[in-house]
């Protein structure tokens, strides 16, 4: 694994040296080329001698090295001039060294780039090594144009064309010292581009190579990381501790040292290894205190001290992360991790006002929130902000978990690229669930619902939650939102909140004017829960609207004998009297008001005029003249009473007192304020039999 400093120096040297011809007294041979992923790469032995050096430079077969000797006096690290023409003039001839010029031409080129300053001469150098490649040289120079053509594409961060020229180079000679440098850079290259299964089965293929102790260690951090970068933690601990056993040198690469350390951290390793953490902690931000992981580094660091107790480094390693400038990555990142730090040490039971717990909840959601807008969202990042959430579900900060919650759903990749999406998503719902189970006020439960519906699903919304959800649409006004939540409640005849479900879908049904649909839902409510009476006086109802009058009479009956002490019994007798009324049934009608009499305590509220009236068209007259007597010492307005005496006038002629009668015509046909009263009196007395009334 390669850090960014290694990277520049790295190519540092390989610029420097790569254009530097040697002659030996064996002839022409290379210099150690830092192109070769490190000095202890595996090396290539030259003429059955001891010395071993990395083969990177062009190499010059034994039957060329006079033919080249020429360049080499005409080259002077100031003027390449006259070496590149002469390689040019090599490249025209025929025969293998046109091949081989080809390659040293190439080389020429870098060496006149500086370093890879100068762009052209770079590109030169790109086409000069594929030119070589295509007129076959030896396999040997073939894989050093194609390594050296991946690591200048390596270089410019165009990893797709450096991964095609390392896997070129790999399948000219696997095992050779080129071929082994290739892997990893191939290896680094999927790792820069960040395709974490391809880093890890490249490097796997390479098990059997004869690489170096140092080249493996390189790849089993490269391996480590990517591990880690798929959040697969555990895996990636046990890599890096192969990698890096203890009493061994720490290897100087910020990310291996943070990957390591955050991995044991998240593995539950932490105890074990938490002196050796802290050391790489602080190594990986010496190193470079500008590296991408040198915020995270500090930051993790500040909440060990943190859980130690130790306030005073804690601090110290937290400000310095907050004086770090904006423009060095992952300062976001290190915030959130600081703030959950704190968070977690804070002992403040819910409902918590500590005003340390507001500040840090308010730094947690900035940064979080910040953080999401930035790309690319890396497995880091998405823990740190996991970890963040987890404390403000634990603080009861509901709104901000959700908002950021929301934000970072958005951002996550597929799950086979992040188990955080699976982890973030289960948390969301716990915690939309949590602060639904909070809310009483219909307001607040509606918003939660509309903002997070994928938190309901089709399973919850069948239970206790799909119910309350209902009746807060229910109380406000939101009649067709709540009827539908009402129905799959309803349907569920296993939940304990069925019952009331279908009372509710029963009345808003009725409500919209859907009788018949209501009346269903009605009757299946008395079907499932014969033992609950309350629906009958909303079937009596809803049999009333549809003129169902014996349906009504039989419901309202049924609910006044199962309510015998209810306070609306006042209001359900003129429901039920109403209903006989309507069916014609006179001796049930009488009934009735006999039955709500007894239960007004108050006899001038009673309903004895209406009890009167029925008992005279149901030509009971002696008691319907008993009743208005009863009625008249009660009304007061005029005009009822003179109904009522025509009425009880009627009932005496019938019962055959014809003069009492008399006596109350007279009685109208005088006092009444009404014209068509006193007409009707009078027209009642001449009817009468053998009475012949005069104008009085």
């Amino acid at each position: 694994m390669f850090s960014s400093i290694q990277y520049r120096l790295f190519f540092s040297f390989f610029f420097s040296f790569l254009a530097i011809l040697v002659i030996t007294e064996n002839g022409f041979s290379n210099p150690p080329s830092p192109l070769a992923p490190h000095k202890e790469a595996p090396r290539w032995e030259r003429n059955g001698g001891k010395a071993f050096e990395p083969q990177l430079f062009t190499t010059i077969p034994k039957d060329q090295e006079k033919t080249f000797k020429l360049i080499v006096n005409a080259h002077t690290p100031d003027n390449l001039e006259q070496a590149i023409l002469k390689t040019k003039s090599l490249m025209k001839q025929k025969g293998p060294a046109a091949s081989t010029a080809a390659c040293l031409l190439g080389d020429l080129y870098l060496r006149k780039s500086h370093n890879g300053a100068n762009v052209k001469w770079v590109d030169q150098a790109l086409a000069a090594f594929g030119k070589a490649v295509s007129m076959h040289p030896s396999i040997e120079n073939t894989q050093k144009a194609l390594l050296k053509k991946g690591y200048l594409y390596f270089e410019r961060k165009l990893y797709p064309e450096a991964l095609g020229n390392f896997q070129r180079a790999i399948s000219q000679k696997e095992n050779s010292p080129e071929g082994m440098a290739a892997l990893i850079g191939l290896a680094q290259s999927f790792q820069e581009w960040k395709r974490w299964n391809l880093v890890i089965k490249w490097i796997r293929q390479g098990d059997d190579l004869p690489f170096s102790p140092v080249d493996r260690q390189t790849l089993q951090l490269i391996e480590a990381d990517a591990l880690y970068q798929l959040a697969r933690f555990e895996n990636a601990y046990k890599l890096y501790k192969i990698a890096m056993p203890d009493g061994q040198p720490l290897p100087k690469d910020p990310r291996a040292l943070f990957g390591y350390s955050e991995a044991a951290y998240r593995t539950g390793h932490f105890n074990e290894l938490k002196t050796s953490i802290k050391l790489m902690l602080k190594m990986a931000y010496e190193i470079n205190p500008k590296d991408p992981v040198a915020p995270l580094s500090m930051a993790r660091l500040g909440t060990i001290y943190q859980l130690e107790g130790d306030t005073v480094n804690a601090d110290m390693a937290s400000d310095t992360v907050y004086t770090m400038g904006a423009h060095i990555p992952n300062v976001k990142a290190g915030m959130i991790i600081i703030a959950t730090g704190n968070l977690a040490t804070i002992n403040c039971p819910n409902p918590c006002t500590s005003g340390i717990v507001d500040i840090n909840v308010k730094q947690l959601t900035k940064a979080a929130k910040s953080l999401l807008d930035d790309a690319p969202f890396s497995i880091t990042s998405q823990g740190a902000i996991f970890d963040g959430l987890t404390q403000l579900i634990r603080y009861h900060r509901y709104y901000e978990a959700e908002e950021v919650h929301k934000k970072m759903l958005v951002m996550l990749p597929p799950p086979s690229r992040s188990p955080y999406t699976r982890y973030v998503k289960s948390q969301l719902h716990q915690v939309v669930r949590e602060h639904f189970d909070t809310l009483e006020r219909p307001k607040e439960i509606v918003e939660l619902h509309r903002r997070f519906r994928m938190s309901f699903p089709a399973d919850i919304m069948k239970g206790p939650v799909g119910l309350k959800t209902a009746n807060a649409y229910l109380a406000l006004g939101n009649l067709s939102e709540a009827l539908n939540l009402y129905y799959p409640v309803a349907e569920n005849k296993l939940s304990p909140a069925s019952k009331e479900a279908l009372y509710q879908q029963g009345l808003l049904l009725a409500k919209l004017g859907e009788l018949k649909k209501a009346e269903q839902a009605m009757v299946e409510h008395r079907v499932r829960y014969p033992n609950d009476h309350a629906i009958l006086v909303e079937l009596g109802h809803v049999y009333g609207k549809q003129e169902k009058f014996e349906s009504a009479s039989i419901a309202y009956e049924a609910w006044l004998k199962h309510y015998p002490e209810h306070e609306n019994r006042d209001a359900i007798y003129p429901k039920l009297i109403d209903a006989y009324r309507k069916q014609g049934d006179l001796l049930n009608l009488i009934n009735a008001y006999q039955g709500w009499i007894k239960e007004i305590p108050r006899e001038s509220e009673r309903p004895y005029m209406e009890l009167a009236d029925a008992y005279h068209q149901h030509k009971q007259h002696a008691e319907a003249i008993r009743y208005y007597d009863l009625a008249l010492k009660y009304e007061t307005h005029r005009k009822e009473i003179d109904w009522a005496l025509l009425r009880m006038a009627d009932s005496y002629g019938a019962i055959g007192e014809q003069q009492q009668g008399e006596d109350l015509l007279r009685r109208v046909s005088r006092e009444a304020t009404d014209p068509i009263i006193r007409q009707i009196a009078l027209e009642k007395r001449r009817g009468l039999k053998g009475i012949q009334p005069t104008e009085e």
